[in-house]
C-alpha cells in the first residue's frame, strides 16, 4: 500500500509538470504568433509601397500606330532599335529595381514560385522552439522543427515557408543570401542547411561510452537505468544488441542480474519491462526499512528518556537521609564502588554535584558517589537506593546474587 501511494504521488507530480509545460508552450506559441503577424504586416507594407510607385516612363505606343506616322525618309524600325537611347535617372532607377527586386526586401527567399504563397493552416501558432544561430546542436534543432510542424501539417511547401522563422543571427543571414529559385523542396533545404553548418556540429557520443558505464555499489536500479538511457539516447543509430550487451555488463551483482542470466531478454524493451518490477520491489524495501528505522528510533529515544527520568530522581531526595527508601534490598555479588564505576561508564547513572563536607566530619571516610567526606560509598544510603532502582528496572541483573531465596537489608 505504501508503494502504491508513492507511485500515485509520482504520477501526480508528473501530471503537474506536464500541465506547467503545456501552459508554457501555449504562452510561447502566442508570442511566436505575434512575431509572425508583425513580419507579415511589414512584408505587406513593403509590397504596397512598391506597387504604389508611379511608372518612370509613359507606356509605349503601338508599333502599328508608329508606322502610320513614319515619314518616307525615316529609317526602318529594325534599324532604329539599335540606335542608342538616353534614359533619365528615374528610368535607370526603375530598371535596377526590376532587375534586383531582392534589394528592396520584397523577395528574400531561395524558393521556387508558389512556396511562399502557400497559405498557413487555420489556427496556426508560432513554433515553440529556440531559433537556431549556430551555437547549439544542429540535428536537435531540425528534429524539434519537424516534430512541431508535424502537429499541424507535413506539406512540403509549408515546411519550407515556416523554416526561416526558426533561424536568427548568422543562419538567417545565410538563408537570405541563397540564390533565388535554388530550393524546390524541404529535403533540398535541409541538405543545404546541414552542409553549411556541418563543421559546427558537436562531437557525437558513440557506443564506446556505454562500455564505460558501471552501476555503483549503492546506486539504485532506477537511477542507473535513467543514467544509461540518457547516454544511449545520444548515440545515433545505436545497435540494439550492443545496447543490451552493455547493459548486462554494467549491472552490479544482485537479484536483478541473476534473473537476467537465467532468462536473457530478447531486446531492450523486454529488459526495461523486467527492470520495472525490480525497481518497484527495491523502492518498496527501502520504504519498509525507513519506516522500521523510525520506529526503532522512537523506541531507543523512549528508553533514553526513561533512564534520564530515573537518574533525575536521585536529586529529589536528600543526599544524607538516614532512612532507606526500601525496607529490603537485593543482595549484590560485587562491591558498590565497582558497580558505581561500571554504571558511570555505561551512562546508567549520573553522579550528583559534589557535596559540601563540614569541618568536623570524619575525613577518613570518602564517598565516591557524592564526592565528599563523612561516609563511604558502601555506607551511602542514596547510592544504595539508586542501585536498587536500577536492579528492579533490570539494568544491573549481572550484579545480583544467583540465589535470591531471601531478601534482607545489606
Amino acid at each position: 500500500m505504501e508503494g502504491d501511494a508513492t507511485i500515485r504521488r509520482l504520477v501526480e507530480q508528473i501530471e503537474q509538470i506536464q500541465r506547467q509545460n503545456t501552459e508554457a508552450l501555449e504562452a510561447m506559441h502566442a508570442q511566436h504568433q505575434a512575431d509572425l503577424e508583425a513580419l507579415h504586416a511589414e512584408n505587406e507594407h513593403i509590397h504596397s509601397q512598391f506597387h504604389q510607385q508611379p511608372p518612370s516612363q509613359p507606356p509605349q505606343q503601338n508599333n502599328d500606330h508608329e508606322e502610320e506616322h513614319q515619314s518616307p525618309s525615316s529609317p526602318p524600325m529594325s534599324h532604329r532599335s539599335h540606335a542608342p537611347t538616353h534614359r533619365s535617372g528615374h528610368e535607370v532607377s526603375h530598371a535596377n529595381m526590376q532587375a534586383f527586386p531582392h534589394q528592396l526586401g520584397v523577395k528574400r527567399h531561395p524558393f521556387i514560385d508558389g512556396i511562399m504563397e502557400t497559405p498557413l493552416p487555420l489556427g496556426w501558432k508560432p513554433l515553440n522552439i529556440d531559433r537556431y544561430d549556430n551555437s547549439s546542436d544542429l540535428d536537435e534543432h531540425i528534429n524539434a522543427y519537424i516534430t512541431q510542424m508535424n502537429q499541424y501539417t507535413n506539406d512540403n511547401a509549408l515546411m519550407c515557408r515556416v523554416f526561416p522563422t526558426s533561424l536568427k543571427g548568422p543562419t538567417l543571414t545565410w538563408y537570405t543570401q541563397l540564390s533565388t529559385g535554388s530550393i524546390e523542396n524541404f529535403e533540398t533545404l535541409v541538405r543545404r542547411f546541414t552542409t553549411q553548418y556541418a563543421t559546427s556540429q558537436p562531437h557525437h557520443v558513440t557506443s564506446a561510452a556505454l562500455a564505460n558505464l558501471r552501476q555503483g555499489e549503492d546506486e539504485p536500479l532506477r537511477k542507473f537505468m535513467e543514467r544509461f538511457a540518457n547516454v544511449s539516447i545520444q548515440i545515433h543509430n545505436l545497435n540494439p544488441e550492443v545496447a543490451l550487451h552493455s547493459m548486462l555488463m554494467a549491472l552490479k551483482p544482485g537479484p536483478f542480474i541473476d534473473s537476467l542470466c537465467r532468462r536473457p531478454p530478447p531486446d531492450m524493451d523486454e529488459l526495461r519491462a523486467h527492470a520495472a518490477g525490480y525497481i518497484q520491489m527495491e523502492e518498496h524495501a527501502e520504504f519498509r526499512e525507513a519506516i522500521r528505522g523510525k520506529m526503532q528510533g522512537k523506541q531507543d529515544q523512549g528508553h533514553k528518556d526513561k533512564l534520564r527520568n530515573l537518574s533525575s530522581n536521585q536529586f529529589k531526595r536528600p543526599r544524607h537521609d538516614r532512612g532507606g527508601k526500601y525496607d529490603f534490598y537485593t543482595p549484590l555479588n560485587s562491591p558498590r564502588v565497582y558497580i558505581l564505576e561500571e554504571a558511570s561508564n555505561t551512562e546508567l547513572i549520573t553522579l550528583p554535584p559534589p557535596g559540601h563536607s563540614s569541618n568536623n566530619v570524619d575525613r577518613t571516610k570518602h564517598c565516591r558517589y557524592h564526592w565528599n567526606y563523612g561516609h563511604t560509598t558502601e555506607e551511602c544510603r542514596s547510592f544504595r537506593d539508586r542501585i536498587e532502582e536500577l536492579v528492579q528496572g533490570g539494568h544491573l541483573s549481572q550484579y545480583v546474587q544467583t540465589s535470591q531465596s531471601h531478601r534482607g537489608s545489606y
